[in-house]
């Protein structure tokens, strides 16, 4: 196996007992510009996008405050598995620079992209899933976000948009049947290229 792989495996602290598991990981769809019977790592970066999904949603389950409601814990888990926590998470591994690519120069863009990093990291954690089970992509996913964890687990509200806040909030306060919720346009400023709208929010036709 390249020592680039070697080097990888040392900072997750795992070795695949499949080396092709993490070529695959590490090949990014360009190759097949060149090589069309290549293995790429998008089937197993959608596995890895619901491993890390299932993760995020047994942590919080089981750690967050006792008062997290289920709006919260949603918003929280996606949060974390958003493209730019997932990024910035890629990039504490150096990911992209083990990322296999078209040998037609694009090496460098591709791997500047925070969308490559996204993407092999989830597929990554395909991989880990498939060699070495919940167990080995649980312990990577729990060291790679734990700072992320952290901060969602002890304020998951903060982490919730203002629109939903304000949904549930009027959905708890409000008989039945549920309140009619509107967003209306009230203003539109600004030059094109950086407008800004004012939006009214209208509850049973009520502003």
């Amino acid at each position: 196996m390249p020592h680039s792989h070697a080097t990888l495996q040392q900072r997750i602290a795992y070795t695949f007992h499949d080396p092709t598991l993490l070529q695959t990981a590490l090949t990014h769809p360009s190759i097949k510009g060149h090589t069309p019977a290549a293995q790429d790592y998008q089937r197993l970066e959608f596995l890895g996008d619901a491993v890390l999904g299932l993760i995020f949603a047994e942590t919080l389950y089981a750690t967050a405050t006792p008062n997290a409601t289920e709006g919260a814990l949603s918003e929280a888990r996606a949060h974390l598995a958003r493209g730019s926590t997932l990024a910035t998470a890629a990039r504490r591994l150096h990911l992209a620079q083990h990322l296999h690519t078209t040998p037609h120069g694009d090496t460098q863009r591709i791997r500047n992209t925070d969308t490559a990093s996204e993407d092999a990291l989830e597929a990554l954690f395909g991989a880990l899933y498939l060699d070495g089970g919940l167990d080995a992509a649980r312990t990577l996913a729990r060291q790679l976000f734990a700072t992320e964890l952290q901060n969602n687990l002890t304020q998951p509200e903060q982490n919730r948009s203002p629109k939903n806040r304000l949904q549930e909030h009027l959905q708890q306060t409000n008989n039945t049947p549920p309140p009619r919720i509107e967003y209306r346009l009230a203003t539109e400023t600004g030059p094109p290229h950086a407008r800004h709208f004012t939006m009214q929010v209208w509850v049973n036709d009520t502003l």
